[in-house]
């Protein structure tokens, strides 16, 4: 049986990032570049994304990973 492969897209949708088509799993947020620590928050599946909610809000002109 062959696995089949699933298609996940990566939003930001005002202060939330969403991963639109996972069911389940964690998404980490870093602000900036480099060896920083990811962002605090809670992540929480919904709807069928997987949704992740940042204590602070985002900053204007930084640059987000996920």
């Amino acid at each position: 049986m062959a696995a089949a492969a699933q298609s996940v897209s990566l939003q930001l949708d005002g202060n939330i990032f969403k991963a639109v088509g996972a069911s389940a799993g964690r998404l980490t947020v870093y602000a900036g570049n480099g060896d920083v620590p990811p962002l605090a928050g809670t992540t929480a599946v919904e709807k069928g994304a997987v949704v992740f909610r940042p204590v602070f809000p985002l900053a204007a002109g930084v640059r987000y990973r996920v």
